[in-house]
């Protein structure tokens, strides 16, 4: 019995937990980018996160795919970005590892990972205002991050393109 009210007390946590990363968010709507610290990055279009797929944990592993995810108040759908040359790198919370174009590649839907922080171009990103709201443009390759539906893995897509959704973020300050 213990047990089976241990679980059920860890579930109700974690339902709490996801429902005020829910309210947390929804409060911060059109939330702007501010410069370098710690941030959920949001899709403006919905309550969905860019989300470190974390099958081994929060930080995940070495070249493990970033997700658009619900929100859950994970510590893997928080980001820490800092600056570099003229553009920001973003770094897992919970991760010795950057957001990163595999390869250096640049093709449209080419599928965003996480890797070692070289702080190299292929991990160089521009947040941008833009009259649908803030972009991220990765440097190398000038093509904007998105992702297409929840569960999506983030892809390049084309710098030409119109920003819509699954293109356009909130930054909620952590």
């Amino acid at each position: 019995m213990k047990d089976i009210a241990r679980t059920i007390g860890r579930a109700a946590l974690g339902i709490a937990a996801a429902m005020a990363a829910s309210l947390a968010l929804a409060g911060n709507a059109q939330a702007q980018f501010r410069g370098p610290g710690v941030y959920i990055i949001k899709f403006a279009d919905t309550n969905q996160v860019l989300d470190i797929d974390n099958i081994l944990g929060h930080g995940g592993r070495l070249g493990q795919h970033v997700l658009r995810w619900g929100a859950n108040g994970g510590r893997n759908q928080k980001f820490i970005i800092y600056p570099n040359e003229d553009g920001y790198v973003i770094r897992g919370y919970d991760s010795l590892y950057c957001l990163d174009l595999p390869g250096w590649q640049t093709a449209v839907d080419v599928e965003i990972v996480q890797y070692y922080c070289t702080r190299q171009g292929n991990q160089r990103f521009y947040i941008e205002s833009t009259p649908h709201g803030t972009i991220i443009r990765s440097a190398h390759g000038n093509r904007f991050l998105y992702a297409d539906r929840e569960g999506g893995r983030i892809k390049l897509a084309s710098a030409t393109s119109d920003p819509s959704v699954g293109m356009v973020f909130d930054f909620v300050e952590q």
